[in-house]
């Protein structure tokens, strides 16, 4: 016997409401995992020291910071990769990238209410 949740709904209709929770759930733990990495003061200079790295960039010393191409993709991180704004790596990640959180926060919220009317649909077209 099928579970309660899962009694008059189509298969497309299951894919749907299933790949909906999926990408609500896969963009917040990215949006979490994202925060953690470059929000917490020493592990955000090491994260961004590997992104810095990967860029191409040079490694920032005691007195300098790191130096990117320009262009680089890898600017907003340079500040993270500095020692002395170590303690201050929150407040660097809500200036270099609050526009950016901001946006994958609404893409995440916006899964989860897609998700939630398509789950209340159904349970009304079924009932």
């Amino acid at each position: 016997m099928k579970p309660a949740n899962f009694v008059g709904r189509t298969p497309l209709a299951r894919l749907a409401s299933t790949s909906l929770l999926t990408l609500f759930f896969t963009t917040l733990v990215g949006l979490v995992a994202f925060c953690v990495l470059f929000g917490l003061p020493f592990l955000s200079r090491f994260s961004a020291g590997k992104v810095l790295a990967w860029a191409g960039c040079t490694a920032p010393t005691f007195d300098m910071q790191a130096v990117c191409p320009s262009g680089s993709f890898a600017e907003p991180f340079i500040p993270l990769g500095h020692w002395m704004t170590s303690f201050f790596s929150p407040i660097v990640l809500i200036h270099n990238f609050g526009g950016m959180l901001l946006a994958w926060a609404a893409i995440s919220v916006g899964f989860g209410l897609l998700w939630l009317t398509l789950k209340f649909v159904q349970a009304d077209s079924v009932s």
